[in-house]
């Protein structure tokens, strides 16, 4: 049994040497377990922590807009076909763009990993779970992008302890502050605005991160500048406002881009 701090290591060595077998992680309310062969990797979340799919990678990185997003589930709902399929068949994306989206979602599901506090990591040799064999769990190939993967996680984790203590717990909700008279702005760009728009006095940083244009981490980051430079600040207790639909998640999106145009791009949190 190893700890989260001692996973990226962990990761590296297995991969290096080409291991088959199970690697999972918990911290007593989620539970990720990535399944390691020669062939590629396999991704399965459970628990609080939901894990990213498909379509909000490619929402998010910008390969669809919210309204090709309902198209296809609506779609969906009358098929038998997968998401990337239908997408795929509609013509709106390549499939070069369904598998960067994989690799953008499998690698950025292993960047959260590497920030969990307090987990258990555990590594469990030969033929994969039950439940990864389902066709519809994720594939992709990571093992020449294995350094990459490290460094950006190395990265994160530094810049992530740095800022963390400025954001709240999970049950204190956000509210967003009006301007303050005389006080200089800082510029935000698009997705930092609707991030703001997104802080209602209802949603916690969990439900801000559910419903965001942007990927976890990067809306962890921006939480926290938008905290320390007096935009949003924390009061009250979250209220519940459900786990959003893959609907509900691109018009809340839609929803906070009203909210204003950009105004340059915002720097780190101080």
């Amino acid at each position: 049994m190893a700890t989260a701090e001692e996973l990226p290591a962990l990761l590296a060595a297995l991969l290096r040497e080409g291991r088959e077998g199970s690697l999972i992680v918990s911290d007593g309310e989620s539970r990720k377990s990535i399944y390691l062969s020669p062939t590629g990797v396999r991704l399965l979340s459970s628990g609080k922590r939901r894990g990213v799919r498909i379509g909000e990678v490619l929402l998010k990185t910008g390969k669809i807009t919210p309204r090709q997003l309902e198209l296809v589930l609506e779609k969906q709902q009358k098929s038998n076909l997968r998401f990337g399929e239908l997408l795929y068949l509609m013509c709106m994306i390549t499939e070069d763009d369904i598998k960067q989206a994989v690799r953008t979602q499998i690698e950025e599901e292993i960047y959260d990993l590497f920030m969990w506090a307090g987990a258990k990591v555990e590594f469990r040799e030969g033929p994969p779970p039950q439940e990864l064999t389902d066709p519809e769990a994720p594939i992709t190939n990571l093992t020449f992008h294995v350094s990459t993967l490290l460094e950006e996680s190395g990265r994160r984790m530094e810049e992530y302890g740095k800022w963390r203590h400025k954001l709240p717990g999970p049950e204190v909700a956000l509210a967003k502050l009006p301007p303050q008279p005389g006080r200089s702005e800082l510029p935000l760009d698009d997705r930092s605005i609707q991030v703001l728009e997104l802080c209602d006095g209802r949603r916690g940083v969990e439900q801000v991160v559910d419903s965001s244009p942007m990927f976890r981490y990067e809306t962890l980051r921006t939480l926290a500048l938008l905290i320390s430079t007096g935009r949003c600040a924390s009061g009250g207790r979250v209220m519940s406002v459900g786990m959003p639909t893959p609907e509900a998640m691109s018009s809340s999106m839609v929803a906070a881009a009203a909210a204003g145009p950009a105004a340059g791009t915002a720097p780190a949190p101080g």
